[in-house]
């Protein structure tokens, strides 16, 4: 036996038998460690560039059936009840519908950490009735209620040019329907 055989490992004399060498150029483009680095730099794009630049925004509006505008442009919400709107800019959003006021919402853009986020991050939007173009209101006034100081009374005649008949005392405001008359 020689002096290369004493001691020493048997994969250390002579050529490697079965095993192949570490060449990091092979390691570097390996499948595994590729598929990492693609993943990698792909989650570096979508963080950094914008690539991911749209954020859902939930939306319920009340009444069911309001008109939603975003930037001046009609929009329906997916069925979910959301939008998916851009995060590097701030938004005006309008909520309308016949008969109600109309209501408006700003979602800014603002440096979240990386990303830019919108906020608020969701939308919740009850209309209030108009008052000058809701529904109808009937009023009933009971027979001898006045409005603003006047005789509101119709449904009993009354004399004019006897203003002590009727229900009020001769004289009074309320015995006639022009007024009373004072008498002497």
């Amino acid at each position: 036996m020689g002096l290369a055989g004493l001691g020493s490992r048997p994969e250390q004399a002579g050529p490697r038998m079965g095993r192949e060498e570490r060449n990091p150029i092979k390691m570097f483009l390996s499948d595994r460690v590729l598929m990492g680095w693609v993943g990698t730099v792909v989650a570096l794009c979508f963080s950094v560039s914008g690539c991911a630049a749209r954020q859902a925004i939930p939306v319920k509006v009340f009444p069911k059936g309001s008109q939603i505008y975003v930037d001046g442009e009609r929009v329906q919400p997916d069925p979910g009840g959301t939008m998916w709107l851009r995060r590097d800019r701030s938004h005006v959003v309008l909520v309308r519908k016949p008969g109600y006021r109309a209501q408006q919402v700003i979602l800014e853009s603002t440096e979240d950490g990386a990303a830019r986020q919108l906020r608020p991050a969701r939308i919740a939007v009850r209309l209030a009735p108009d008052s000058h173009t809701g529904k109808a209101v009937q009023v009933d006034l009971e027979a001898g209620a006045s409005k603003q100081g006047a005789d509101a009374d119709l449904t009993e005649p009354r004399n004019v040019d006897n203003p002590g008949e009727g229900r009020g005392k001769p004289g009074s405001q309320e015995a006639g329907v022009a007024g009373g008359r004072e008498e002497e």
